[in-house]
This record gives C-alpha cells, sequence and structure tokens, in this order.
C-alpha cells in the first residue's frame, strides 16, 4: 500500500495496519503488500486471509 500511496493510485484513509486502521473482515484479500507484521496488526484474528504476491522473498506472516 505504501508504494501505491506514494504514487498516488491509492488515499491514505486506505491504510490498514500499525499505522491505519483496524479491520475485521470476514475475508480480507492482501495483494502485493510489504510490511507483513505491520499491516497484520491491523486485522482481526477472526478474519480469513487471502494473500497474493508474487514476490517469492515477501514475508508469509
Amino acid at each position: 500500500m505504501f508504494r501505491r500511496r506514494t504514487l498516488g493510485l491509492a488515499p491514505v484513509s486506505w491504510q490498514v495496519g500499525q499505522s491505519g486502521k483496524f479491520v475485521t473482515p470476514t475475508l480480507y484479500f492482501a495483494v502485493g503488500l510489504s510490511g507483513t507484521p505491520q499491516h497484520l496488526a491491523g486485522i482481526g484474528s477472526a478474519t480469513r486471509l487471502i494473500a497474493l504476491n508474487t514476490d517469492a522473498e515477501a514475508s508469509h506472516g
């Protein structure tokens, strides 16, 4: 999200995580995220998480 925010592709109000909102959806799609621990800090434990990332070195939480 940081890169998309810095490029102006997504507003700051969409940020979820340590420095953003806390959400508890039933199903959460995370696409191309970096900073897994910081991002997971904003997602409730009852949430089912589906993460998509083409980066083979990306963290899996």
